[in-house]
């Protein structure tokens, strides 16, 4: 079986990344390109998801996202 790499930041330039926070449910979100500024390109999708502290709760964990086109 082939083994899939980890998504990375750089094959999502162009969306936001809409995280819902695991403890309160608050959701979030982040254009990909400033995260890439901030963490680098080859950042993956999970790491960020782990990283990222809830701006209600201050929670961080396991949280879950989604992308979504730049409008």
């Amino acid at each position: 079986p082939t083994v899939q790499m980890p998504k990375t930041l750089a094959e999502h330039v162009g969306e936001r990344m809409v995280i819902t926070c695991a403890k309160c449910s608050h959701e979030f979100s982040h254009d990909v390109a400033n995260l890439i500024l901030i963490t680098g390109e080859n950042t993956t999708l999970h790491s960020v998801r782990t990283r990222a502290v809830c701006r209600k709760c201050h929670s961080r964990g396991d949280n879950t996202y989604h992308m979504v086109p730049q409008s």
